[in-house]
């Protein structure tokens, strides 16, 4: 994982960004790398991917004072079958907020309508973490709960 940790860093760097990461709150990788049960925010270490891994990449960059940040959770080879519907869940949630999102909805609306596509897929929303704003700062309002509080 520190591999690839170093080859982002090299890459946002090679752009003429800044991994936004490295330091924040004192992290010490330029990415979040997140293996099999690490939720979130998994620190780049010595382990090594494997067939049948799935690993979550959460990316941050600083241009031109404007904060940029992306994740995404990749099968390593062939997977389970329920990591792939892990997976799915989560892309489709995003999908399915997108498509409800409308001027003029309450945020807990939006996220009742995610704890409730979630919970249909069989699966749990994660608690204490939310989708947030970002611009000048790398975390912001609003910030969307993927459950009703």
């Amino acid at each position: 994982l520190k591999q690839i940790d170093k080859m982002a860093e090299d890459f946002i760097l090679s752009l003429g960004a800044k991994p936004s990461f490295k330091g924040l709150y004192g992290f010490p990788g330029a990415i979040c790398t997140s293996l099999n049960q690490v939720c979130i925010h998994g620190i780049p270490d010595e382990k090594i991917i494997k067939e049948g891994d799935i690993l979550g990449l959460d990316v941050g960059s600083l241009i031109d004072g404007y904060y940029g940040d992306a994740a995404r959770t990749i099968a390593i080879g062939k997977i389970s079958s329920t990591d792939e519907a892990l997976i799915s869940c989560a892309k489709d949630a995003l999908y399915h907020a997108i498509d409800i999102i409308r001027e003029g909805m309450r945020f807990k609306e939006l996220s009742a309508a995610l704890g409730e596509f979630i919970d249909l897929r069989g699966f749990v929303p994660l608690r204490g973490y939310c989708g947030h704003g970002i611009g000048r700062k790398p975390h912001g309002e609003p910030e969307i709960l993927n459950y009703l509080e």
